[in-house]
């Protein structure tokens, strides 16, 4: 996979590859910068590494100020299928939507949903949509950030950090819109937090890493751990195997370093 130098594609972007030299063509880059999961990956020799701090700082905030005129035109097309939200809906400074309802549903004839992505202050910065229906097809405008109820995530005493915006079922509940990243990470700060992953996390290697990688430094209390195959709205609390995270962490250091394998049964002990 590769792409002009400096080319957006969805939350990458394409740069070349230091570590290989990348090919003959100057032109195209084959290494992905991913600002979802906060990784660098070169397609062309597969060199993998975590994104540095003052590389996420400097591109921190690029789909609003580098793709702002793009988003705009969009968020003006969504206009026309946003009926059944009460109030207006309009740009303001970093496109802070008047209208904070979670859920935006749009007509009955368009089978969507558009969930607002809001970063911690409760500022809308982008827009995650689902296609309803068995594809599960999903499209971003903007930015992926965080979906939760209220006005804001400062000043919060716990939080719970589930994958997606159908996850969400508490006041407490925050959703990453997928995989979290370092940035989510950061942006929580020092709030205590209950991670609460898809029951698919614990059957895959890669995704259980990715999932609790980000969290590493910050102050976690517990794991929810769910049954093979199902999302937290489908589990009810009662059913959720909590594990203290002062227990739960050297296993991920472990398994960061190598020195562990998951089971199919969640990881070995």
């Amino acid at each position: 996979m590769s792409a002009r130098v400096g080319e957006w594609m969805g939350n990458k972007l394409y740069i070349r590859c230091p570590e290989c030299g990348d090919s003959n063509n100057h032109s195209h880059a084959h290494m992905a910068l991913d600002f979802t999961r906060g990784t660098a990956h070169c397609f062309r020799c597969g060199y993998h590494r975590d994104l540095s701090l003052s590389e996420l700082a400097e591109y921190d905030g690029y789909a609003i100020s580098d793709q702002r005129p793009k988003f705009e035109d969009q968020l003006e097309g969504l206009r026309p299928h946003l009926a059944e939200v009460k109030g207006p809906v309009g740009v303001s400074g970093r496109f802070t939507l008047v209208q904070r309802k979670f859920t935006l549903k749009r007509a009955d004839k368009v089978p969507a949903e558009i969930f607002e992505s809001r970063d911690q202050h409760g500022k809308v910065i982008g827009f995650h949509g689902r296609i309803s229906g068995k594809s599960k097809k999903s499209r971003t405008w903007g930015k992926r950030a965080f979906g939760y109820y209220g006005t804001s995530l400062t000043g919060r005493t716990i939080i719970r950090v589930v994958e997606g915006p159908y996850d969400v079922r508490y006041e407490e509940d925050v959703c990453t819109f997928g995989m979290p990243s370092s940035s989510h990470a950061r942006a929580l700060g020092l709030t205590p937090l209950i991670l609460c992953p898809d029951g698919d996390v614990w059957t895959d290697r890669e995704k259980f890493l990715a999932f609790f990688r980000p969290f590493m430094d910050s102050n976690v209390l517990l794991i929810e751990q769910l049954p093979d195959g199902l999302d937290p709205d489908e589990v009810p609390d009662n059913e959720r195997a909590q594990i203290p995270w002062t227990i739960f962490l050297p296993v991920v250091t472990r398994l960061l370093r190598g020195q562990r394998q998951i089971g199919s049964n969640g990881w070995s002990h």
